[in-house]
């Protein structure tokens, strides 16, 4: 079987099936009331610069720089993406908003379950949702989003400032289609804060562990030039 690594991560199909009691359960968990507006998300360059989905998914060569912006985590501490992403670990990166009763119960159940396979598997990988409604998910409110979804210590969450979204998101080419704002493809950033990795839409907790392992035997080959 070819290395996660060298191929593109394939659809889960069966995630679906594994998590859909805990996915229907947290969707109404986290219902919002019809009137709430979805986030605007900022362009970072003219008018029809920003494109959806651009960037395809698969192993990310050479591993690709972050705009290092200013974020706000769940417990108040004002941080930057480079801080979070490069304290030595793997970290496994996700696009939400706590106000979505779409697709992020969703990914929020996956993460809930991939962390578990990785601390099963004792992996050396963090999560880190980062939130896209820069005006509306405050700490309170990620605090009450990751409680909602079960996570464990080494998941955090944050929101990016208004100007640091767009960025963000147009660094991940990770704006949605049609109703939803950004996607649900999942972000592997190696210890040094670089993106080296970028999932399908809705991976496998399975695999997204599988990945995670498949990537410290390359760092511990070859280093951070693995990647490049």
């Amino acid at each position: 079987m070819r290395s996660l690594l060298r191929r593109p991560l394939a659809l889960a199909a069966a995630a679906i099936v594994l998590l859909a009691a805990g996915a229907a359960a947290a969707m109404l968990a986290v219902e919002r009331p019809r009137s709430a507006a979805l986030p605007e998300l900022p362009a970072e360059g003219a008018a029809g610069e920003t494109e959806t989905h651009a960037m395809p998914f698969g192993p990310i060569r050479p591993a690709r720089a972050l705009p290092d912006v200013a974020l706000t985590r769940h417990d108040g501490k004002a941080t930057t993406l480079s801080a979070e992403t490069s304290a030595g670990r793997f970290t496994l990166v996700t696009l939400f908003f706590a106000g979505c009763s779409t697709t992020c119960p969703v990914q929020g159940a996956i993460f809930k379950a991939a962390q578990e396979r990785i601390a099963a598997r004792n992996l050396p990988a963090d999560l880190l949702s980062l939130s896209v409604d820069a005006l509306g998910d405050d700490p309170a409110r990620l605090t009450s989003w990751l409680e909602a979804q079960g996570a464990a210590p080494g998941w955090r969450a944050a929101t990016p400032t208004l100007e640091g979204v767009g960025r963000l998101v147009d660094a991940l080419k990770g704006r949605g289609r049609g109703y939803d704002v950004h996607d649900a493809r999942i972000y592997l950033v190696d210890p040094r804060g670089r993106l080296v990795y970028v999932t399908e839409d809705m991976p496998s907790p399975d695999a997204l562990a599988t990945l995670v392992a498949e990537a410290q035997v390359v760092m511990a080959e070859k280093g951070a030039a693995g990647f490049d």
